[in-house]
């Protein structure tokens, strides 16, 4: 089992490089960490980025041999092929709980808890679509962008997020964003 300070300094590193390359602006027009912007995000900026990522991710993704989707990996074990099954099943499943179509889990008591259970989560995931053959796990991450694409088109961004710790549904969103160009900037760097 991985251990949850890898995967946060992971995360957190990832998302550095990412937000670093995009010189300080998100290319919803927010800043990152800002909440008053994330707040204030619009849904053609969302889905500008959102639209942006899908593209860059579904070009990349073809780009890897059959032999590196399946043996290239991170320190951590985790293949082409799982950190592609992660991104789709993390973005449908968020957007789905965003969409208030899946339930979102309860309240974590800490952060570190929060994520030993997402990190529980993200492993059972990955044994479970350990199978998943490339064409399948690529129609699925399209797919997943348009569950994210749709959340976005739906859902009032000021609203309240259901998902805990976040406070509107735009930041909720935006940390779905972030997340797949996280992964993707990942993925990049494994070529």
């Amino acid at each position: 089992m991985l251990l949850v300070g890898k995967l946060e300094r992971q995360e957190r590193q990832s998302m550095d490089q990412t937000q670093a390359r995009l010189s300080g602006t998100l290319p919803c027009g927010c800043t990152p960490d800002n909440w008053e912007d994330r707040m204030s995000v619009t849904k053609d900026g969302l889905l500008g980025w959102l639209e942006q990522e899908r593209e860059a991710t579904l070009a990349l993704l073809p780009r890897f041999s059959d032999e590196q989707w399946a043996k290239l990996a991170r320190e951590d074990g985790w293949t082409v092929h799982d950190i592609a099954v992660h991104m789709a099943t993390s973005n449908y499943g968020l957007a789905g709980m965003a969409l208030g179509e899946i339930p979102a889990p309860p309240p974590a008591e800490s952060r570190k808890a929060m994520m030993a259970s997402i990190d529980q989560i993200n492993e059972t995931m990955r044994a479970r679509h350990q199978s998943l053959p490339r064409e399948k796990t690529m129609q699925r991450v399209g797919g997943a962008f348009d569950q994210v694409r749709r959340a976005i088109e739906t859902l009032d961004l000021a609203g309240p997020s259901l998902y805990p710790g976040f406070p509107n549904t735009a930041a909720l969103i935006q940390m779905i964003v972030g997340h797949s160009a996280s992964h993707r900037a990942e993925l990049e760097a494994m070529l």
